[in-house]
C-alpha cells in the first residue's frame, strides 16, 4: 500500500514543480514587468528587457530615457494590474505569454488591456524581447 501512495505523492510533486517552473519563468516576468510599472520601479522594469532590445530601441537606450518614456503611462492612468496570463506557445528558449491587465484611468474608470509578450531565455534569465514599439530583439 505504501508504494502507490508514494507514487501518487511523487506525481503530485512533479506536477507542482512543472507548473511552478512556467510560472516563475516567462509568466512571472510579464507579471513583474507590470507590477514594477505600477510601483514606478523603472529599474526593475528595465532589468526585465533583453539587452538586444535595449540596443535597437531608442527609448530604451539607457535607464533615464526608459524611465522618461514609461512614466508617461501615469499621464493618463493611476494603476495597472495583470489579472491573468496564459501560454500561447512555448519552446525551451522562447515563450509567448498572453495576458489581461486592468488599467485604472485618472477618471476612475477601468480599461482592460489584452495583449501578449514574447519572452526569451537569455544568459541572464528570461527577458522581454519586444515589450513595446516596433523593434524586436531577434538575437
Amino acid at each position: 500500500m505504501k508504494k502507490p501512495s508514494f507514487l501518487i505523492f511523487l506525481l503530485i510533486l512533479l506536477s507542482a514543480c512543472t507548473s511552478e517552473t512556467t510560472e516563475t519563468g516567462a509568466e512571472h516576468i510579464v507579471k513583474e514587468y507590470y507590477t514594477s510599472l505600477n510601483n514606478k520601479d523603472y529599474s526593475v522594469m528595465y532589468s526585465l528587457i533583453s539587452e538586444g532590445f535595449k540596443q535597437i530601441e531608442p527609448t530604451a537606450k539607457d535607464l533615464t530615457t526608459f524611465q522618461q518614456e514609461m512614466s508617461k503611462f501615469f499621464d493618463a492612468a493611476t494603476s495597472i494590474m495583470v489579472t491573468s496570463t496564459s501560454i500561447r506557445s512555448e519552446t525551451p528558449t522562447e515563450v509567448v505569454v498572453d495576458y489581461v491587465a486592468l488599467i485604472t484611468l485618472k477618471s476612475g474608470t477601468q480599461q482592460e488591456l489584452k495583449s501578449g509578450f514574447t519572452v526569451k531565455k537569455k544568459p541572464e534569465g528570461w527577458r522581454l524581447i519586444h515589450p513595446y514599439g516596433k523593434n524586436i530583439d531577434t538575437s
